[in-house]
């Protein structure tokens, strides 16, 4: 995991001790610019997830045309990424991420959940150099979600949809 806030993350630590046992044996964290370790990395990843800052004018860059050419670099060319991507109520916002991903990664498909802490049916996108299908996920020994539920997460309401850029 690379993350630039060393603090966030020792804080996420103390207050949810199951964080602790997830992290403790199975990856390590970088405490470092996404940007930087990018540009140094050698190894490509054949899954990514993006959990970058909440959209804005002050942060549309982080999804610019410099990071997504160094994503693709870090990535080979079958991966799949998922990014969140600001509030699908907001769908401004989230156009504005979709609309920068497309200019790389042409097969994208947005899903969403409502996240009772930002109180938001809050959106995210999953994209990739190739097309891929998502009702091929096969049933996992998940302890939360089952494919039925992954599979809904996709079905975005119509009075959303309606406003949110076509990508395919």
């Amino acid at each position: 995991m690379v993350d630039l806030d060393r603090e966030v993350i020792e804080i996420t630590g103390n207050y949810l001790p199951t964080y602790n046992e997830i992290h403790s044996n199975n990856y390590d964290i970088l405490y470092i610019d996404i940007i930087q370790y990018f540009k140094h990395n050698t190894n490509k990843f054949d899954i990514v997830i993006i959990d970058l800052v909440d959209i804005s004018d002050n942060t549309l860059h982080l999804y610019d045309e410099t990071f997504l050419t160094l994503l693709e670099k870090n990535t080979t060319k079958n991966s799949i990424i998922v990014t969140q991507a600001s509030s699908l109520l907001s769908f401004e916002n989230h156009n504005k991420i979709v609309k920068e991903i497309y200019k790389k990664y042409p097969y994208i498909k947005r899903f969403g959940s409502y996240i009772p802490s930002f109180y938001d049916y809050w959106g995210f996108a999953i994209y990739s150099k190739n097309n891929f299908n998502i009702s091929s996920i096969s049933e996992n020994k998940l302890e939360m979600l089952n494919n039925k539920d992954i599979l809904n997460s996709f079905d975005i309401p119509n009075y959303i949809d309606k406003n949110l850029i076509c990508t395919e």
